[in-house]
């Protein structure tokens, strides 16, 4: 008789066991349990991608994706090429930003107009390798834009992992959270 370990194909989580004649090896989400892995309790237990069965008895908390959630928002975006920060800091200043260059293209602010925010004085943002980049009111408002879609693909991404019946141990995985 041989065990076998029927796993989540997205948590990786090990959802039952069984122990048959039959050979279960490369049917899908079965995984031969290799000798000495003793698996009582199989809703304790992940199978890596490369078939290693890892002992894990912590359930990943809404906590714990909620702060993957935050740092990743915190690791800033891309905007037209440059990486921005977004700190807390970051954000309140580009959606300040953000508003006032709404507020001046729909007061006819034209394209190409770099001091809609300052008559004497180039408008232009700091990137996260501090190099000075102009915007115009338009491309600001698209900047403020971008932030915000930023923030909320993440909330949102975490919110999907929260709603999981079984939130995935590798949750902090790429694969799971919005590009940059």
């Amino acid at each position: 008789m041989t065990k076998f370990a029927h796993i989540d194909p997205v948590s990786r989580r090990v959802e039952s066991t069984a122990e048959t004649q039959m050979d279960l090896r490369g049917v899908e989400n079965w995984h031969e349990i290799p000798p000495g892995v003793d698996i009582s309790d199989p809703a304790q237990w992940v199978v890596s991608e490369e078939g290693e069965f890892i002992h894990s008895p912590e359930v990943p908390t809404r906590e714990a994706v909620n702060s993957e959630r935050d740092r990743r928002i915190r690791l800033g975006f891309t905007f037209q090429g440059h990486t921005y920060d977004f700190d807390k800091d970051s954000e309140a200043n580009i959606t300040g930003a953000g508003a006032s260059a709404f507020m001046s293209v729909q007061g006819g602010a034209a394209k190409g107009d770099l001091r809609w925010s300052d008559p004497d004085h180039d408008f232009m943002w700091i990137t996260a390798g501090n190099e000075f980049v102009p915007m115009d009111a338009h491309t600001c408002a698209l900047f403020s834009q971008a932030a915000r879609v930023h923030k909320q693909r993440h909330i949102f991404a975490a919110a999907q992992l929260k709603a999981m019946a079984d939130t995935p141990v590798n949750f902090t995985d790429d694969q799971f959270w919005p590009l940059r």
